[in-house]
């Protein structure tokens, strides 16, 4: 029998396993089969399992090519990773309108042999057009902002654009949002708060004892949370939660940095020392509320921005709304201002110190003195408003207004005709476009279709909020062109989270035990686990399993 009932101690594998699991869970035709197989014919070998997987990639490769050529239109969406092999890896998905929805889907890892912009551009090409689809049909394309995806001239997206023209590259949001947080975070007296955070965490990470230390006294603060969480080193719009579990442990981190130093001998003494007087510096702990406040307006805006359905003018209305939030706190800023002093004090009350003013220099170099600018203040409250916290603010505002510009005019010059008010603002569209609509680039008839649509639009109960919801409310038969727009304008890329995502999956498949592994295993692994919403019965494998080279035939 391949595998035994008895207990064995020897790893066969998790598949093998699973096998077992199942005869002893009381399968008894897997059993049987297994008992009486020849040897050549049991179906459980590496080559097999590798075909079986393979079957099931195409089957569901194939229903997503056909949802795709139903959609017609598509945007495809690339970024590239090293897996655990160190092997360049790049992720293709694809986003298209399909049964009403907005659906971003993986298609496949490929191997990156050229990380140059031609390179990609043209592993692209040659992925999608494998696949069965169709380039002309593409409106769109979203990549980061490395130089190799984003650059003008050799870039992937220019060398696309040069033969594709209407295919509209968009810079992904999230990257943009996150390069604005970071740009906001260049400021020294930010850079000083966030890299003794990331010390202190690998400070107590790094020793058992002083672990237990932490533990014992987290377990007695009142916060929920209960465990440091370390800086993420790349999306530093998500380090919130980082700097906001630190603020609720604040207390239970200065105790534990004193039980610290209390320990002889002791050969963390020096370090225990210096991250306490850290801790408990006035400028520290101004920042470290600022940028526990400023975060979490801040934090809600990078989860909307990786939501699948958001198109373009979504997005660009979250950043006019966190923009505005941000703006009013700059006019006035001493409601918010207050609320951090008071924190501020209470913090320093419980380290038996105060919030003062630090020595000021010419020359500044010290952490404790190294802020943004040294503005004349009467007392440390307003000295710590005009060098702290609107430095900060500011810092944040200009940065996200200049990150994301470009998607503002990009919302702007191809506007979707559920936000516009006149025919005007639809030309360059309508330009752009103008091959893939019904009635081509007849501008009479586009100008009595947009009045009829608009005149729809203002006695709707609930105008649509997204384009895909003005979309689903578009009759076809009445507005076929407009119909047509709102299907480009929701299919447009926004962001590369879920291409983002699949570098999870990646990570999970390839594993330091698992570097060894097929191109195409890999695939229909992530596939499998990706796309696991769609529907593959065992009767469509076995189909398809059957139509594989084999040295005899299969007969069902």
């Amino acid at each position: 029998m391949p595998i035994e009932e008895s207990v064995s101690l020897t790893n066969e594998g998790n598949f093998r396993a699973l096998l077992q699991y199942r005869i002893s869970g009381g399968d008894s035709v897997l059993q049987k089969h297994l008992e009486t197989a020849a040897k050549n014919a049991t179906y459980i070998s590496k080559t097999t399992q590798n075909i079986i997987i393979s079957c099931i990639n195409d089957l569901i490769s194939q229903q997503i090519i056909a949802q795709v050529k139903e959609a017609r239109f598509f945007t495809v969406m690339l970024d590239e990773t090293a897996d655990i092999a160190n092997v360049e890896r790049a992720s293709i998905c694809v986003r298209y309108v399909y049964n009403n929805m907005i659906n971003e889907r993986f298609l496949k890892f490929a191997a990156v042999i050229d990380p140059t912009g031609l390179g990609l551009a043209t592993l692209l090409l040659q992925e999608i057009s494998s696949l069965g689809l169709d380039m002309n049909n593409c409106v769109g394309q979203g990549y980061d902002g490395g130089s190799a995806m984003s650059g003008l001239h050799k870039g992937v997206q220019a060398i696309i654009a040069q033969k594709y023209p209407r295919v509209l590259y968009v810079h992904c949001a999230s990257h943009s949002f996150n390069f604005a947080i970071s740009d906001g975070c260049d400021l020294i007296a930010v850079q000083n708060v966030l890299g003794n955070i990331k010390k202190i965490y690998n400070f107590f990470r790094l020793s058992s004892v002083r672990t237990q230390i932490l533990n014992n006294n987290t377990t007695k603060s009142k916060s929920t949370k209960k465990k440091l969480i370390n800086m993420c080193p790349t999306r530093w719009n998500e380090r919130h939660e980082s700097v906001q579990t630190f603020y609720s442990l604040y207390e239970s981190i200065v105790d534990s940095l004193d039980e610290v130093t209390a320990i002889k001998p002791s050969d963390s003494l020096s370090l225990a020392i210096n991250y306490h007087s850290a801790l408990i510096g006035s400028g520290f702990i101004i920042t470290l509320l600022t940028l526990n406040k400023l975060l979490l307006f801040t934090l809600i805006i990078s989860k909307n921005l990786q939501d699948k359905s958001i198109d373009l003018m979504h997005c660009k209305d979250a950043i006019e709304d966190i923009l505005f939030i941000l703006n009013k706190i700059r006019k006035d800023p001493d409601v918010e201002y207050d609320d951090i002093f008071e924190g501020a004090i209470e913090l320093a009350k419980y380290t038996d110190s105060t919030i003062d003013i630090p020595r000021i220099t010419k020359r500044q170099v010290g952490e404790e003195t190294a802020s943004v600018n040294n503005v004349p203040a009467k007392d440390a409250k307003e000295h710590f408003k005009l060098n702290y916290f609107i430095p900060i603010l500011d810092y944040l505002i200009t940065s996200i207004t200049d990150r994301f510009s470009d998607h503002v005019k990009q919302a702007l010059t191809i506007s979707s005709p559920a936000y516009l008010k006149t025919l005007n603002e639809l030309i360059p569209a309508l330009q752009l476009y103008h091959d893939l609509l019904p009635d081509g680039g007849n501008m009479v008839i586009h100008q009595a279709e947009f009045s009829r649509w608009k005149l729809k639009c203002d006695n709707m109960t609930e105008r649509p909020q997204t384009a895909v919801d003005a979309y689903n409310a578009c009759d076809e038969k009445f507005f076929p062109n407009v119909k047509t727009l709102l299907q480009i304008f929701s299919t447009l890329p926004v962001t590369t989270a879920s291409v983002e995502r699949t570098f999870s999956v990646l990570r999970l498949i390839k594993t330091y035990l698992r570097s060894t592994m097929s191109e195409q295993r890999l695939t229909g692994l992530a596939n499998m686990y990706i796309n696991n919403n769609i529907n593959i019965t065992a009767d469509s494998v076995i189909d398809e399993f059957s139509k594989s080279r084999r040295k005899i035939n299969f007969i069902i």
